[in-house]
């Protein structure tokens, strides 16, 4: 029964090899191969996903080995010719990245150090860590990595006392840290990272960095106590942004209701205190089953460069406690309802709204007809009377001229 195979009989490989670890219970080796797949050594056993082949150097001597994952769900995968920390602590040995560079993104040596082969200790342990299991052979590794992998140039993340910090190769990072903030007061803030900023790519990878809000690919950042620098949109070198409309900063809104409407102007001046961001180039938000809430104790605000649509299947309900405005700045606001949709306006004793363009045609034939009966005459018990009084036709004519000025040249319905 080989390693990870089920029914209760639990059995391990034996290694020929322990005997080089009768008295170094950490070896260094480098990574021969890796594998991203389930297979079988040469004894049957089953090498599950994220173990590794190792050429080990201890004792002046080397010899290949499996290697497994020292925690199989949460794995630092490195790369073939990376040097790798192999743990004899159990039966079956396991591994630990050993990353020397300046990127984290390869664990081979860029400028391999000095061993002195008397001592197996490093000439220069200021360089690096300890090296009292290297021997010569550590001094050079190869330029494989593997099959697609190609490196890019990764910085380190700076530090600050007590980070716990996951990095990956890609530029991917999570951080649990207090202290990184310009006073180095205790503010507890998380910060997961996807991508680091381009601009990193001009400063040497030797150069430790810190995450960018800003301009990193995207981020999740939860903080308390201390400033946040965050800009909306894309910012540009001299930290300004091409977000366009900007009502926190100039704003041409007019409230014009009444003295009581106080619209959204409190835009934070500074973001600080218990708060969330999320921030990147596209957001989606999927609620696949039941509903999305969003919960404001204070404002809440919606601003966008672009259109912003709401599309409902059932319907909207916009339900307020205090007055509403619809502001469109010289441009057209459009009820579109089709051929037999309703617009109510007002409460419940709703009555029929007026075709105007129907009752300046009515108004001006009643107004033509009165005019008419100048030359006609109108009939009476005396006879038919022509001619009229000329302040009455005076003033019919003066209504008929104002008519035509019933009809707005602003708002337009569909009868």
């Amino acid at each position: 029964m080989g390693l990870f195979q089920l029914k209760g009989e639990y059995s391990t490989p034996h290694f020929e090899n322990k005997t080089l670890t009768q008295d170094n219970f950490v070896v260094q080796g480098i990574v021969k191969k890796v594998y991203l797949e389930f297979s079988t050594d040469s004894n049957g056993n089953n090498i599950p996903p994220g173990t590794i082949e190792v050429n080990t150097v201890g004792k002046n001597k080397a010899n290949t080995i499996i290697v497994y994952p020292y925690d199989a769900l949460l794995l630092d995968l490195p790369l073939e010719s990376e040097i790798v920390d192999v743990f004899y602590n159990g039966s079956i040995p396991t591994y630990r990245r050993l990353n020397l560079n300046d990127s984290p993104n390869n664990g081979g040596f860029q400028n391999p150090p000095q061993i002195k082969p008397s001592t197996g200790t490093l000439a220069n342990p200021q360089s690096y860590k300890s090296g009292g299991g290297f021997i010569e052979a550590l001094k050079s590794v190869g330029s494989k990595l593997g099959s697609y992998f190609k490196g890019k140039p990764i910085h380190r993340l700076k530090l600050y006392e007590g980070d716990t910090i996951i990095q990956s190769k890609f530029g991917q990072s999570i951080r649990l840290s207090a202290f990184n903030n310009s006073k180095k007061d205790f503010n507890p803030k998380i910060i997961i990272r996807n991508k680091e900023a381009s601009k990193f790519e001009k400063i040497p990878v030797s150069t430790a960095i810190e995450e960018d809000l800003n301009r990193d690919g995207s981020t999740i950042l939860m903080s308390s106590g201390d400033k946040i620098n965050f800009t909306p949109g894309t910012p540009d070198l001299l930290g300004g942004s091409d977000f366009k409309n900007r009502p926190d900063k100039s704003s041409k809104i007019v409230y014009i209701g009444t003295k009581d409407d106080k619209g959204f102007e409190a835009y934070p001046s500074n973001y600080d205190g218990e708060q969330c961001f999320i921030t990147s180039d596209r957001l989606v938000f999927s609620s696949r089953k039941n509903e999305m809430i969003f919960w404001s104790k204070g404002h809440y605000g919606v601003i966008t460069d672009g259109i912003f649509s709401v599309d409902s299947e059932l319907g909207i309900n916009i339900n307020s406690k205090g007055n509403i405005d619809i502001q469109s700045f010289d441009k057209e606001i459009t009820l579109y309802i089709g051929d037999s949709g309703t617009i109510n306006l007002g409460n419940k004793n709703l009555k029929p709204a007026v075709d105007g363009t129907l009752l300046v045609e009515i108004l001006g034939g009643l107004i033509k007809e009165l005019l008419d009966l100048r030359i006609g005459g109108l009939l009476t018990p005396s006879g038919p009377v022509s001619g009229m009084n000329p302040e009455n036709e005076k003033r019919i004519k003066a209504i008929g001229e104002k008519v035509s000025n019933l009809l707005s040249n602003r708002v337009k319905i569909q009868m």
